[in-house]
């Protein structure tokens, strides 16, 4: 079984986007540590979008670019950080997940801090 961990990353303040990718990292490495198979996308894809910076990549770009990897995926975690319930990425994957008929599994900070 392979987990998809989802949480919010966007936003405009560097410092926020970066206390969000440590967050994650440690959530999926809890994760990790009790067994799961993860899938992190902010964890894989935020370095290499740092190396491109390009305006093009946009959240929407990356949101439609993961989602191709999460039909591997048949667990839906989402981290409940601020940003989680009003964020567009979280949303989508929602949907995409929903479609699937499988329902999230929410994780606070909580668990593994």
């Amino acid at each position: 079984m392979l987990t998809y961990l989802a949480a919010p990353f966007s936003d405009p303040n560097p410092m926020v986007r970066e206390g969000r990718y440590k967050l994650i990292n440690r959530a999926a490495a809890y994760l990790i540590s009790q067994g799961e198979h993860v899938l992190s996308p902010v964890s894989m894809f935020y370095p290499i979008d740092e190396i491109l910076s390009s305006d093009k990549l946009t959240s929407e770009f990356w949101t439609e670019y993961v989602l191709r990897f999460a039909a591997s995926c048949s667990k839906f975690t989402i981290l409940t950080i601020p940003g989680w319930e009003t964020s567009y990425g979280v949303s989508r994957e929602r949907e995409h997940f929903a479609a699937r008929g499988i329902d999230p599994v929410f994780l606070s900070v909580g668990n593994f801090t």
